[in-house]
């Protein structure tokens, strides 16, 4: 049930996108079999940034992360990636506390964050990373973390 209406949500994004561009860099896998889907629309001068995260294996997979925040956001000018306009941990404050996320086979989540139109300048051309800031995955303490990027053009 979950599947679907995750499916649903995507679609239903993908249909009010208003015709900004947005292209998420596709699915980026790591070994643990895990995967994240990123788009970005513009919502009233800002970014709504979604990020899917699924499992691709065919066993069940806990994540474990060391505070609240689920993903890292960073956002730049177009060609000007050492200079963020924009970055999540600068910006927005977390709890350190641990919590843990279980995904079943073929089971996906949904995170999103909004970047307010105040670090944005209209008729530039953006491009962003997302990461999950997972710290834990299984027994492996040290897990490569599963990304992905888009373009946007406010």
């Amino acid at each position: 049930m979950r599947f679907i209406f995750t499916v649903a949500a995507v679609l239903f994004i993908a249909a009010c996108d208003q015709g900004e561009p947005s292209q998420g860099g596709g699915e980026e896998t790591m070994e643990e079999g895990l995967y994240v889907e990123v788009a970005a629309s513009e919502d009233k001068g800002g970014i709504n940034v979604e990020a899917t995260l699924g499992n691709g294996e065919d066993d069940p997979v806990e994540l474990t992360f060391n505070t609240t925040q689920r993903i890292e956001v960073r956002l730049y000018e177009k060609g000007k990636k050492d200079q963020p306009v924009y970055r999540s941990s600068r910006e927005m404050m977390y709890n350190q506390v641990i919590g843990t996320l279980m995904l079943d086979p073929g089971e996906e989540t949904n995170f999103s964050e909004d970047i307010p139109a105040l670090y944005l300048t209209e008729g530039t051309r953006y491009k962003g990373d997302v990461a999950v800031t997972v710290a834990r995955v299984d027994e492996d303490d040290s897990p490569s973390k599963p990304s992905g990027s888009f373009t946007i053009e406010m």
